[in-house]
């Protein structure tokens, strides 16, 4: 195990169970199943509640400030979205808005513990 291992992922799971958003929902897209006798593929979602913690947003100052939030960041502890690695084609729904999945980016040592994800609004 590596030597953070042992440190950082105890920290990571308190710091999001600490600051966990109540509204924050983590929305999964599973990879599309193929059906052979329709010929058709058809995808499905799994959604976690209370998926993480929001860091303060991003907003777009020229165009009036905090009322426009345009982008989000989200901690999420992996063991609660069962240890998935968030994707791009994932999604989150937030302050009554669908926020896309642009980048993630894991922390880990020799076992991944958190994903900072960052997404705009849809």
């Amino acid at each position: 195990m590596a030597f953070q291992d042992a440190w950082a992922k105890p920290l990571a799971e308190t710091l999001v169970k600490r600051f966990r958003v109540d509204g924050l929902e983590y929305v999964r897209v599973n990879d599309p199943i193929y059906d052979p006798a329709t010929g058709t593929a058809s995808g499905s979602e799994t959604r976690f509640l209370k998926a993480g913690a929001v860091y303060p947003p991003v907003s777009n100052q020229a165009e009036g400030g905090a009322g426009n939030v345009e982008q989000i960041q989200v901690e999420l502890y992996l063991e609660d979205v069962g240890n998935l690695v968030p994707t791009t084609r994932d999604y989150l729904e937030y302050l009554g808005k669908r926020w896309k999945v642009v980048n993630v980016a894991t922390n880990s040592g020799d076992l991944l513990y958190s994903a900072t994800i960052t997404a705009r609004a849809n």
